[in-house]
Formats: structure tokens, C-alpha cells, sequence
């Protein structure tokens, strides 16, 4: 299947979560289902199309195609598959790999902390194969559930002594996105990825949720651990979480002063050397977190925020 049909297919996947129907007076995301095999669409759905507070998926495999084989099919989703429901429901990822869908293309990662990142490594885990939209496609599932993922993002402001910098109460915790400067074969190569990080006090541990595709070597999954000092600077290290890469290094990070990017550099060992280093940025949004990228690869001097 070429990448102009793919795209087709999660254009349609984005133009169905419109049409998605929510349970309650609470804030639901839009999510919108198609089902492919060999280019052609088997079935879609939406949250809600049938029943209230059903989930796409669910919609799609147990409502529409109870009965279907489902090998060698394509699923496109606008939000990640849920990992938890309530008894004696079961989750969608679960759902997925019960039904024998291969592949699994996302949207976005779901913004509730308890659940970013969780779906998609399920499937991976499981054996299911992860894509994901393209950032531009991306960008627009995000932009459609913004008040659903605004419920998720908190950052507040504490009183702070008169001609002093205020000190900020900063939740990192959630979905971001990176941006890293490496090499491959000698040659630079600027990857991004996907990562969830997860904050308790100033300890925060973070993942990639996904390779770089710009990598072609294919990138590789890895996790670390920062300690935030000051509200303002990140220091910490990385290991690769792939029992065959023995990449391995240290980070450093400063915080702007919203909590809304960091940008910074690594050092440490990947394919071609023992020692190398490069910039880093992670952001809420992909298109800030390349742009601040361009502007930190560009500086001479230090980075103030």
C-alpha cells in the first residue's frame, strides 16, 4: 500500500471522529476507526455510533465484524487504544490482539497520564506492529481533541518573594515530543520520537514510546531518569531498553520558565562511536519542539529562558 492511499485512509480515520457522540456532560475525546484490508476499507466507526460510551474500536471489531477473520488487516485509529475499563468490559488493546489485527496506526497517545504510551506498548508487546500519522496528521488529531487534552496539562504559579523569579509548581508528566541531533554511519541525523514522562516530586523517569523513522538504522527504544533542580534545569541519564543496542548516556536540560519545552544535549555512546554528543529538544507539540531545535542547533552560545 503506497503512502498517498495510507494517508487517505487516516484523513478518513480523523473526518469519522467527528461525527463521534459523547455519553455524558463530561469532557470524551472524538475518535474516529477504519478498518483495511489490502487498500480497501472493511468498516469504520466512531465513539458513541451505536451506543453510548462505546469505544471505536470496540465499535469496529465487536459490533460491525463480530465474526470476521481479521488477519492481515490495518487498523487506523485517531487515539490510542485504551488499556484499562471497566468490569466486565475489556479494554480495546486487549481487544486488538484477541481479534488478530496485525498493525495498528495512531493518531495521537492518549493524554491521561495513567494511560499515554501504555496502549501502544501493549500492542507492541504483544506482537501487534505500531505506526504512527505522520506529524501533519498528527498535528490535526491533536487539534481536534485540544479541550480533551487541555483537561490533562497542568501548570500553576506559586507566590514567590517580591523581586524574585517566581516559583512554579511544574506537572511534566504526560506526552511529549523529542527531537535529537546523532549520527549514522558518521553522518548526522536528526531524529524524533515520542516520549511519555512520568513525574513524581522532581524525580521524573521518561521512554521513548516509539523509533525514530527518520533513523535509517531504525532508531531504538530506550528509557531514563532526570531530577529536576530549581524548577528550571533537568540533569539525569539514558540506557537503551533493547537487550541487543548498548547505547548509554547523560542528559541535560533547561526548562522554560511555563514548563512547555526543554532544550539541552546528551553525551554518551551510540552505533558509530564510544563518545559523541548532540542537541535535544522535547516539547508539548512536535512543530515547537522543531523549531526550537532549528534555533538551538544555530546558537553559538549558551540558552537562557
Amino acid at each position: 500500500m503506497n503512502a498517498v492511499i495510507r494517508r487517505c485512509h487516516m484523513r478518513r480515520a480523523l473526518e469519522i471522529a467527528k461525527s463521534s457522540v459523547a455519553e455524558d456532560e463530561r469532557m470524551h475525546p472524538l475518535v474516529g476507526a477504519v478498518l483495511v484490508r489490502k487498500g480497501k476499507i472493511v468498516a469504520t466507526a466512531c465513539r458513541g455510533e451505536l451506543s453510548e460510551g462505546e469505544h471505536a474500536e470496540y465499535t469496529l471489531l465487536e459490533r460491525k465484524l463480530p465474526d470476521q477473520d481479521l488477519r492481515g488487516t490495518v487498523l487506523y485509529t485517531t487515539l490510542e487504544p485504551c488499556t484499562t475499563r471497566k468490569h466486565p468490559k475489556s479494554p480495546c488493546s486487549k481487544r486488538i490482539v484477541q481479534r488478530h489485527v496485525p498493525a495498528v496506526v495512531i493518531g495521537m497517545l492518549d493524554p491521561n497520564p495513567k494511560i499515554c504510551g501504555r496502549g501502544e506498548r501493549w500492542l507492541i508487546e504483544h506482537g501487534v506492529d505500531v505506526y504512527r500519522f505522520p506529524p501533519e496528521l498528527m498535528k490535526l488529531a491533536e487539534e481536534q481533541n485540544r479541550t480533551f487534552r487541555e483537561q490533562f496539562q497542568s501548570v500553576s504559579r506559586e507566590a514567590a518573594p517580591k523581586g524574585r523569579r517566581p516559583v512554579l509548581s511544574v506537572d511534566l508528566s504526560g506526552r511529549w515530543y523529542a527531537v535529537w541531533q546523532s549520527t549514522v554511519d558518521g553522518r548526522e541525523c536528526v531524529n524524533s520520537e515520542v516520549v511519555d514522562i512520568t513525574q513524581r516530586g522532581t524525580r521524573i523517569m521518561m521512554r521513548n514510546l516509539n523509533r525514530s523513522l527518520e533513523n535509517p538504522r531504525g532508531g531504538y527504544l530506550w528509557r531514563g531518569e532526570l531530577k529536576l533542580y530549581d524548577n528550571s534545569r533537568l540533569m539525569g541519564h539514558y540506557v537503551a531498553a533493547e537487550p541487543n543496542v548498548t547505547a548509554k548516556g547523560v542528559f541535560y536540560f533547561l526548562l522554560n520558565h511555563i514548563g512547555q519545552f526543554m532544550s539541552g544535549k546528551w553525551v554518551g555512546c551510540n552505533h558509530d562511536f564510544d563518545l559523541t554528543w548532540g542537541f535535544g529538544v522535547l516539547a508539548r507539540d512536535i512543530e515547537r519542539a522543531r523549531e526550537k531545535f532549528k534555533r538551538l542547533k544555530h546558537l553559538r552560545r549558551g540558552v537562557t529562558y
